[in-house]
């Protein structure tokens, strides 16, 4: 049975991208994946800082978090999109984890995940994490999926246009058969 790890890049409480993420893993077939949602919130250091890292070494969440990601055999990570990128929350961990191990995703398969109130759906963000992950952080993208105007999409816990469950489900399958 194959570890997943899965998290959202908000530290909102009440995320749209948390509950799209726990949507999409209901769609995950528990017979062949084990799923562990964790908080990032939980793994949050201090902002980073070459002066901090040298004064105090690397933040015990960000340790922490290092191990437990060596612990799973692939990722689903949802993220929120601000000002047309990455949220600065999910950036200075994957920074922090990068001071410990750059390529820390070693090859293993991520799926992506955005959603938003806009038309976009966070489209943006992910090309920038597509991107960033698999160049420097050495994650096999297995695909990305972004959700529009969450309001009219996202209602009682589920996704209502079938056009966009489709979608989902087809990255969904297309991240299970990568292992």
């Amino acid at each position: 049975m194959k570890k997943i790890l899965a998290f959202t890049g908000s530290n909102h409480s009440k995320s749209i991208n948390r509950q799209l993420l726990q949507f999409a893993l209901e769609l995950i077939d528990k017979r062949s994946f084990e799923i562990t949602e964790i908080d990032l919130r939980d793994y949050s250091p201090v902002m980073l800082s070459l002066d901090e890292e040298k004064q105090n070494g690397l933040p015990a969440e960000t340790q922490k978090l290092h191990e437990l990601m060596h612990n799973f055999d692939g990722y689903i990570i949802a993220s929120p999109e601000h000002n047309s990128s990455v949220p600065a929350f999910l950036k200075n961990i994957t920074d922090w984890l990068s001071r410990k191990e750059l390529k820390f995703f070693n090859e293993k398969p991520v799926l992506l995940l955005s959603t938003s109130q806009g038309g976009r759906g966070g489209k943006t963000n992910l090309a920038v994490l597509e991107s960033v992950y698999s160049r420097m952080f050495s994650a096999k993208i297995t695909g990305t999926f972004s959700l529009p105007s969450f309001s009219q999409n996202f209602q009682d816990g589920k996704i209502v246009n079938d056009e966009e469950l489709n979608l989902l489900k087809e990255e969904i399958s297309n991240f299970s058969d990568s292992f």
